[in-house]
């Protein structure tokens, strides 16, 4: 629990100058008043752009003077013999709101200065907020009048610095009135806005709803009081409520989000259980108890945004808008009014609290409801599990072990969804202990301390299981893993905050994240799956669908505490690795699709939105057109995503559009795909079967008998929602449809009821499975495998019907970051078929971020390209059309390799994308690094997510050589600063590894094999002498299978199942004067590449020993120095 920070809360202008003739570099600036910390809005944890703002003034104007710093925006390149420079375009601005003594509260002026040198600047008066005073996130405009301030009224210098752009404004004091007089105050704010980072700074933190793109406002009760002193300075007042220098009493937010004391705890929940009304006495102290209680929360993943207004059971409530209407009283000097919009505050968050809660409690403090064990009963064997009796003071119930595949399942109650077959067994007991056994597996019950280990690793303690009861049924469940201090503890479905959640509270429920991640801190999840890992040596996965809440060493640095509502407590518990647990899980909920080997190859497309909106004002035509321009330029694609073709949601129905486009992808070598989400209101799913009678249509219902409450879905349990779906779907499968993203479906309301009887409690985190299963039998019905579906929500067992994808991003950096954290979480959650909209969802990307996101891309299960504006690479220049072109042929050189990585996930339910701390669980430093993964086994994958063209990369054991610069190499375990030029993501091959290619007849990675194509293995030789044996899949069931031995001077490979033409590359050595010897035929040594155009034969390079063998069945290759 970190100290509280807090933001200027004034500025004090100290001497007047005298001189109007300030630059950036004056030293002037010296005596003035400075801003030294911006903070981001909402209390967002993440890294912050150091920028500095200071003030000096003279009789006549007013000077405020950015210093904003950044990362060089030169990058040099480099290319065989040439050296160019490439200067990136980045949005950055600042601005400067002022209030001055003409204006009213609601009035004020705004001056922007872009990073290009461009302005503006304008007056509004009589502003209102967005939505009204009080309203809650609706579609109200600011009703202020603005009128533009004319660029000879006031001036504004940029400077671009190597590493820092410098604005100055000058703004004359008679814009507002004059200059205040010594005795008066007048009003200031200032803002950078950061594109490229996402960032929108301010010196007073504000809250999150600014970073909606469309909802930023000027609001002036967080505007700063600026008073004219002797010294220049800024002040810093600590504490939640402060009073300006005015006398006026006001409520800030700290500038970053921090866990709660336990005394912060203890005093909310007494606030949360207290029916006495707010008074002036303890409204300060309550204003204190209440942010922290919105924070706490926050950090939890509760949702304050839009969709809590269809899914959960209260009326919505802006936290923001509630602290804005406290202080306008505040201001007012009207405290009863104050504490009344306080008490309307806490009223809300009891409310919301106590549904949140598995006890309804804060945190779950309410003690007295939970039941835990004290002793044991007895013991029973039955034919397929151990009964243990569990007892406390006042009641007994069951706990049941069933040894399985990987370890023990463990329920009492109420058995989960999933149900894996139970292993042979043998019990003993001795003096102290119950020891069940299984094949490979043992878990022992100590009698006295009742704790519980499983392979000699500590798990649980009997004393940590703990129930509410409800009369004689359970209402919740908690039991608590034990863990140790700073484990790597990951999975949770698809986290986009971090990789490893330990230290933080994790929600389980499913939410329409784009909200979240577009502008509150990340935290919450499209894909919630309780599927965890641990570098303490176990996995478990908790097999419910309730809401769920796990305390990962927060509360409890020990301790990883999981509190489940429902009636339904079924956990298995895997002792052994990661990659075992991954199987296993597999095994259990459904083992991955395995998708068809064009759905590996790029993707290009986008909303409908972003095709309605284009030039040609035409959504078919601009679709075409996008195909058009890809194909011409020789860049490669398999599918196109062209949402709004053939739509209904503009309006009038184009049926002739979806043949119009699919025909002439089909052309073009695209296969096209489209879009559509579950709501179904009734009047469409009439129209869709007349013939059905209302009470029969498969949609949602509510208990209360109401016919609609928004979002009504459809109800894939219903025996008709396969009919329905047919009807919504013939048009676009008729016209050769090839696949769907499969979108939305995560705001399930509690009251929904379903026609197998389940609840929205219980369905809001399982619908998406029922949801992937029925699309995915629908398209099998046209195209048996031969079709792709992706889906944004995802629940255990999704992996068995569909892809995924990662929902809507920043087209940002900060988005780069959410999606590398949230694809290595969706991976190690069981979703191996991952991609995300490259380049972000929402807006257009900078350049540099655009080709950061295109490289990650290129290493993603899944490459695609999708969002609500352009994401062709000629927006931007040639330079980007040509690193794009290479990332799309370097996805085909790399399509052998993945086609085997993705046969392997499909076998065994292995993620393609791997985190460090799955492959390397007893590496601690492995274990800390969040943004690294291993792309399959053979390459490890470093995404820049920086303006940077150095970042740190942890090498794990062994040697790892660039894929870039096969000389380049690299002995692990070690940390090294490395050069990422801004067309070069890091990937190294690890070595005694084998990686399928398929190239043109240059060997070289990123060029177009239109005209020609050979494969290619590249084998990484170990550097000590060993034997390594690798097998390669591909789609058609085929393998090749590869063996490679070193043995001093002579290496030998083996490789079979390969009958065409071949070229090995034999990377990691670097002699000289050898011979080579391909089942027992001598080969001729080349002196050029081209001389192994027409025959077998091999080249001594630099980078190693290139072969060319013939067509064989089975091949033996010796190299061996004379």
């Amino acid at each position: 629990m970190g100290k509280l920070k807090f933001g200027v809360s004034s500025i004090v202008l100290g001497k007047e100058q005298k001189t109007e003739n300030l630059r950036y570099d004056s030293v002037e600036w010296g005596e003035a008043a400075t801003i030294q910390d911006f903070f981001r809005a909402g209390g967002n944890p993440s890294s912050v752009t150091p920028t500095r703002c200071k003030f000096l003034y003279t009789a006549e104007k007013l000077f405020v003077l950015f210093e904003n710093m950044e990362e060089k925006a030169h990058h040099i390149l480099k290319e065989e013999n040439t050296v160019t420079e490439l200067t990136v375009k980045r949005k950055d601005q600042v601005e400067v709101a002022l209030s001055g003594k003409e204006f009213s509260r609601r009035d004020f002026a705004v001056f922007t200065a872009k990073r290009d040198g461009s302005n503006s600047a304008f007056v509004e008066k009589g502003m209102t907020y967005l939505s009204g005073d009080q309203a809650y996130l609706g579609e109200g405009k600011d009703q202020g009048e603005k009128t533009a301030i004319s660029k000879e009224q006031y001036s504004v210098t940029v400077d671009i610095l190597q590493d820092r752009w410098y604005a100055l404004f000058a703004i004359p004091w008679m814009l507002f009135g004059g200059k205040p007089e010594k005795e008066e105050a007048f009003d200031l704010q200032v803002y950078r806005k950061k594109h490229q980072s996402s960032e929108i700074l301010c010196p007073t933190p504000l809250d999150l709803n600014v970073n909606y793109s469309d909802r930023f406002e000027y609001d002036p009760e967080t505007f700063l009081e600026v008073s004219f002193g002797e010294k220049g300075e800024t002040k810093t007042e600590n504490g939640i409520v402060f009073v300006m220098p005015s006398g006026i009493c006001h409520w800030q937010r700290p500038g970053v989000l921090e866990k709660t004391s336990t005394e912060e705890r203890r005093e909310i929940y007494q606030l949360q259980k207290s029916v006495e009304p707010t008074t002036r006495e303890n409204l300060i102290d309550r204003i204190r108890i209440a942010q922290r209680w919105q924070d706490s929360l926050t950090l939890e993943g509760f949702d304050f945004f839009f969709n809590q207004e269809v899914a959960n059971p209260w009326k919505p409530m802006d936290p923001w808008v509630e602290k804005r209407l406290v202080n306008e009283r505040l201001r007012e000097n009207r405290w009863e009014e104050a504490a009344a919009e306080l008490d309307r505050y806490l009223t809300f968050l009891r409310t919301c609290s106590a549904w949140w809660y598995a006890d309804h409690s804060f945190g779950n403090q309410d003690l007295e409801k939970w039941t835990s064990c004290s002793e044991i009963g007895h013991v029973l064997e039955t034919k397929d599990h151990v009964t243990i009796c569990v007892e406390s003071k006042e009641r007994t119930w069951e706990l049941m072990i069933y040894p399985v595949v990987g370890g023990f399942r463990m329920i009492s109650g109420k058995k989960g969804f999933f149900d894996g077959q139970p292993e042979a067994f043998s019990v003993e007991e001795s003096e102290h202990a119950y020891i069940i056994r299984s094949k490979e597996h043992e878990m022992i019950l100590q009698k006295e301390t009742l704790e519980i280990s499983i392979d000699r690793k500590a798990i649980t303690n009997l004393k940590n299981i703990s129930f509410i009861f409800e009369k004689e049924s359970v209402s919740a469940s908690r039991i608590r893993f034990s863990i140790r201090e700073n484990s790597a503890i990951y999975g949770f479905g698809e986290r986009f905050d971090s990789v490893n959640q330990y230290g933080k509270t994790v929600a389980l429920w499913q939410r329409d994240a784009c909200e979240g991640c577009l502008a509150s801190i990340g935290n919450q999840a499209y894909k919630n799956i309780p599927l965890v890992h641990t570098s303490d040596g176990f996995s478990f996965f908790a097999n419910t669908s309730y809401r769920m809440r796990m305390d990962v060493g927060d509360a409890v640095q020990d301790y990883l505490s999981v509190e489940a509502l429902g009636d339904v407590f079924d956990f298995y518990i895997w002792s052994g690795t990661p990659r075992e647990a991954m199987t296993a899980y597999g095994t259990l909920t459904g083992l991955p699709i395995f998708p068809p080997e064009w759905v590996f190859e790029p993707w290009a497309g986008g909303g409908g939105g972003r095709w309605r909106n284009g030039p040609l004002q035409d959504i078919a035509l601009e679709q075409m057109a996008a195909m058009k321009k890809f194909h011409e330029l020789d860049i490669p694609h398999s599918g196109f995503y062209a949402e709004g073709a053939g739509a209904t949601f503009f309006g009038e129905y184009k049926k002739e559009e979806l043949y119009k486009v699919v025909s002439f992808g089909e052309r073009h070598g695209f296969k096209v795909f489209s879009w559509q989400f579950p709501n179904m209101t009734q009047e469409l799913a009439q129209e869709l079967l007349p013939e059905c009678p209302k009470e029969e249509l498969p949609i949602t219902r509510n208990e209360n008998d109401e016919e609609e409450k928004l979002p009504v879905y459809i109800d894939f349990s219903h025996p008709r929602a396969k009919e329905l779906l047919a009807a919504q779907w013939k048009d676009r499968l008729d016209a050769g449809i090839r696949g769907s993203m499969v979108d939305f479906g995560d705001v399930v309301p509690d009251e929904a009821v379903f026609y197998d009887g389940r609840h929205g409690d219980e369905m809001h985190n399982a619908y998406a499975y029922q949801y992937a299963k029925n699309y995915r039998e629908l398209f099998e019905q046209k195209y048996g495998d031969d079709h792709v579906l992706y889906t944004r929500g995802a629940a255990p067992g999704s992996q068995h019907f569909a892809c995924q994808f990662g929902g809507d991003q920043l087209t940002s950096f900060q988005g780069l970051k959410y999606a590398i954290a949230g694809g290595l979480s969706a991976a190690a959650s069981g979703l191996p078929f991952w991609g995300v909209d490259a380049g972000g969802y929402d807006g257009f990307p900078d350049q540099e971020t655009y080709l950061r996101w295109t490289e990650y891309a290129a290493f993603c299960p899944l490459m695609r390209f999708h969002g609500t504006e352009p994401r062709e690479p000629w927006e931007y220049d040639a330079f980007t059309v040509k690193v794009y072109r290479y990332y799309a042929w370097l996805r085909e050189n790399l399509r052998p390799y993945i086609v085997s990585v993705a046969a392997e996930a499909h076998k065994l339910g292995i993620p393609m994308m791997r985190p460090l701390a799955m492959i390397y669980p007893e590496d601690q430093e492995a274990t800390k690094v969040w943004d690294e993964y291993l792309f399959g086994e053979n390459l490890l994958v470093a995404p820049v997510s920086d303006e940077t063209e150095e970042r740190e990369i942890y090498f794990p054991k062994g040697r790892w050589i660039s894929l870039w610069n096969l000389n380049d190499e690299i002995s692990g375990p070690v940390q090294r600063s490395v050069e990422v030029p801004i067309d070069k993501i890091p990937v190294y091959v690890r070595e005694g590894s084998f990686l399928p290619l398929r190239l043109n007849e240059s060997l070289k990675l990123g060029e177009s094999m239109s005209e020609s194509e050979t494969e290619m293995i590249l084998a990484v030789v170990p550097q000590n002498d060993s034997i390594v044996k690798e097998t390669l899949y591909e789609r058609s069931g085929a393998k090749t299978c590869c063996g490679m031995e070193k043995n001093g001077e002579t290496i030998q490979l083996q490789i079979s199942g390969r009958t065409a033409e071949l070229y090995v590359m034999l990377a990691g050595i670097h002699w000289k004067n050898t011979e080579a010897i391909v089942n027992g035929r001598t080969l001729t040594k080349v002196t050029a590449r081209e001389g192994l155009y027409f025959t077998e034969g091999y080249l001594e390079l630099e980078e190693g020993i290139l072969v060319k063998i013939n067509p064989s069945a089975e091949s033996v290759i010796k190299i061996q120095k004379k």
